[in-house]
């Protein structure tokens, strides 16, 4: 994955990204966004909820909120899916319509707010910005691509 070398880059590689995910998601009915075909027997508007919590907390963490992560005795992949985990619950009652606005909004605040960043203060933060965006995106992009598909691959 390309390392993006100035504010502009790493915006366009961001919208890049996400436009990607966002052509292989926009087109589906709310039964294919509901349906639990991905691993865990997450659906697709789960996913779309998952990247929605994750970009708008590195939006958080970018304006120095101290926000809690670990809980005592938990190693960082027990956090993470407990996190996940709590992410699935709450937005599982949603419904399709709901989630995708929630993620279209976010994209564009998430968006808004970056720009609104000096591109050193991006560039010191690039693999924070990465892990929950573009490579988000790529990673749940492909994993979305393989549930859809009839083999599974």
């Amino acid at each position: 994955m390309q390392i993006p070398a100035s504010k502009q880059e790493l915006l366009e590689l961001i919208r890049a990204e996400w436009s990607a995910l966002d052509a292989r998601v926009a087109p589906l009915s709310d039964e294919q966004l509901a349906a639990p075909r991905l691993a865990g027997s997450w659906s697709i508007k789960d996913v779309l909820a998952h990247i929605t919590w994750w970009q708008l907390r590195m939006l958080r963490r970018l304006n120095n909120e101290q926000l809690p992560f670990a809980l005592p005795g938990e190693t960082h992949e027990t956090t993470i899916q407990r996190i996940n985990d709590e992410v699935y619950q709450e937005h599982s009652g949603q419904s399709p319509a709901e989630i995708k606005a929630g993620y279209y909004a976010s994209f564009e605040h998430v968006m808004e707010s970056l720009a609104g960043y000096s591109e050193e203060f991006l560039l010191a933060h690039r693999e924070e910005i990465q892990g929950d965006t573009w490579d988000h995106y790529a990673e749940h992009n492909a994993a979305i691509r393989q549930g859809l598909s009839p083999e599974g691959k």
